[in-house]
C-alpha cells in the first residue's frame, strides 16, 4: 500500500502516530493469528475447555478474541489515518 506524502508528514510532525500505526497493525495481526489457531486446533481446544474451569475456557475462545482484537486494531488504524 502506498502512503501519501501527507501520511509521512503527519508522522514527522507527530512522531507518536507511528507507534499508533504499528500498535494497530500488531493488534490486528494478533487477532488474525488467534483466529487461525482456533481454526486449526478447534477440536483440541473444545476438549481442553471441557476439562478446565469455565473462566479458563472462556479465555480460550480465540474466535471471540479475533472479533475483539480486529475491531480494536481497526479502530486504532482509523485514529491513525
Amino acid at each position: 500500500m502506498m502512503t501519501s506524502s501527507s501520511d509521512h508528514n503527519m508522522t514527522w510532525v507527530y512522531p507518536w502516530l507511528r507507534g499508533l500505526g504499528y500498535t494497530s497493525l500488531g493488534i490486528f495481526l494478533l487477532g488474525f493469528l488467534l483466529w487461525n489457531i482456533d481454526n486449526i486446533f478447534c477440536d483440541s481446544l473444545r476438549n481442553f475447555r471441557k476439562k478446565v474451569p469455565p473462566i479458563i475456557g472462556v479465555t480460550t475462545q480465540f474466535h471471540a478474541w479475533w472479533h475483539i482484537l480486529t475491531g480494536l486494531g481497526s479502530y486504532l488504524h482509523i485514529l491513525f489515518r
